[in-house]
């Protein structure tokens, strides 16, 4: 399976003074990349502020970024505060940089975070410092099991994300819930994300089989390899009729002996028959498979397997046993001596469960033919 690959370059628009930057992914150690030859051309327009460029790298790890800064030129110093959580923001602090120096890269960054940057020059021995930039440093989400939790609450929203990282070589479990993921990047290795578990059947807690639910993943790119299997719950198998607790009545007892006839010429009735027995119940129906859209704009990096199935119905229950036929009845002296009635015949089978519907996988992406399945 292939291997998604974490070196990628991505345009993210920053919240600053018509700054735009880019966010690249990078292994921690490696050294930032050299300015451009635009970046090296001295500043269209004097104010530092807005002839500054801003690089967000990603860093492997999920949540670690470093900001590159790519200088204007002469600046002597750079002022840094963090706007975020504190309600007015920190204090600045300050760094004198060599005036030759094109860029600056910021290792002391928190995903989520929000900074204010500044520029500053010594004009008649005084340091000038420009208007602050804003930006905020994305936020990763890492996927795990908890994050769908086996409940029957409402649809799980996670929007708002950079990257969405699923657990390698794992698999993820809805349960029927509906989920919507949003986010820039969606980084799977050999990731199973499914409804129900192949085989899963109805049980008595749910009652009638579940259905699939829908998944939406939205993403600008997607990495790897995901398999999306879409199930719905087999139907629970019908229950068989229901035993009778007690035979039917027995047969009436004889009169006592008359004219010295011995008590048993006078044996008791047959017992009476029994009545048919219960119809078994029938089988649950099974659920729908789900439905899946995914709209990546970017699937040159990014494979997907997919299984789409519907539940099964529940096999039908069988009918019950009759009931067994009443004992005799008894002679004159209280003995049972005549014949026990007939057992009653079984109930008739309940009826198979109907099958669940098989609904729809679409992936709709820029660089490939968008498909349903």
């Amino acid at each position: 399976m292939p291997k998604p690959k974490l070196l990628l370059t991505l345009i993210l628009t920053l919240v600053s003074m018509g700054g735009i930057g880019c966010v690249e992914v990078r292994d921690k150690n490696e050294e930032p990349a050299s300015p451009t030859d635009s970046a090296k051309q001295p500043p269209q327009q004097q104010n530092l502020a807005t002839a500054s460029r801003f690089q967000i790298e990603a860093l492997a790890e999920a949540n670690s970024y470093r900001l590159k800064i790519n200088l204007p030129e002469g600046v002597r110093g750079l002022q840094k505060r963090l706007l975020s959580p504190p309600a007015n923001g920190s204090n600045w602090s300050s760094k004198e940089l060599d005036s030759s120096l094109r860029f600056f890269t910021d290792e002391e960054v928190s995903a989520g975070q929000k900074y204010a940057y500044r520029f500053g020059k010594i004009l008649n021995g005084e340091w000038v410092y420009s208007q602050e930039e804003v930006l905020q440093i994305p936020v990763d989400l890492v996927f795990a099991p908890t994050l769908i939790p086996n409940d029957e609450s409402q649809p799980l929203i996670l929007e708002g994300y950079e990257r969405v990282f699923l657990p390698p070589h794992s698999t993820l479990t809805t349960n029927g819930k509906s989920i919507t993921v949003k986010g820039r990047i969606l980084i799977a290795e050999d990731t199973t994300l499914q409804t129900f578990s192949k085989g899963q059947t109805a049980d008595g807690k749910h009652g009638q089989a579940r259905h699939g639910g829908k998944i939406l993943l939205q993403f600008e790119k997607a990495v790897g390899h995901l398999r999306l299997e879409l199930r719905g719950e087999h139907g629970a198998q019908g229950l068989a009729g229901e035993a009778y607790p007690i035979p039917a009545p027995p047969g009436v007892g004889s009169d006592a002996n008359i004219l010295g006839d011995p008590c048993h010429s006078f044996p008791g009735n047959t017992g009476s028959a029994g009545l048919k027995g219960h119809i078994g119940s029938n089988g649950g129906n099974g659920g729908d498979s789900g439905a899946a859209v995914l709209n990546i704009a970017d699937t040159t990096e990014f494979s997907l397997d997919s299984t789409i199935e519907a539940g099964a119905g529940g096999s039908m229950g069988l009918g019950g046993p009759g009931q067994p036929g009443g004992p005799s009845g008894t002679d004159c002296n209280g003995r049972p001596n005549g014949s026990k009635g007939p057992d009653g015949p079984s109930g008739d089978n309940g009826l198979p469960g109907r099958a669940g519907g098989t609904q729809t996988l679409c992936l709709n992406s820029k660089t490939q033919n968008s498909i349903c399945y």
